[in-house]
């Protein structure tokens, strides 16, 4: 019903149901959260860890300088996003990878 766009309603929710758990900190899933969320956040005095889209890095091609080149890619332009909000605290540079 309400979509996949940014719901400002449901991300206040949210925080708020995190604040009522005692929530101080939270690890994004598979990819780069939107803005409005890192604000709340930020706001909100919770902690990220901030993780890039490398998701079940496993096979031989995840690893060719291809792929790896475009990681470092990605993985720049979450830095630069990020580096001055209060509520991250480290990137994690990839979920649930080979080794």
């Amino acid at each position: 019903i309400r979509g996949k766009g940014v719901d400002l309603p449901l991300i206040a929710k949210d925080f708020n149901l995190l604040k009522w758990l005692g929530v101080n900190c939270f690890r994004t899933s598979h990819y780069p959260y939107a803005d409005e969320i890192m604000d709340m956040a930020d706001r909100h005095g919770i902690v990220v860890i901030d993780e890039c889209p490398g998701v079940g890095i496993k096979s031989k091609e995840n690893f060719s300088n291809k792929s790896l080149t475009h990681h470092l890619e990605v993985m720049d332009e979450l830095v630069r996003r990020d580096k001055n909000r209060p509520s991250v605290i480290m990137w994690s540079v990839a979920n649930e990878p080979a080794s």
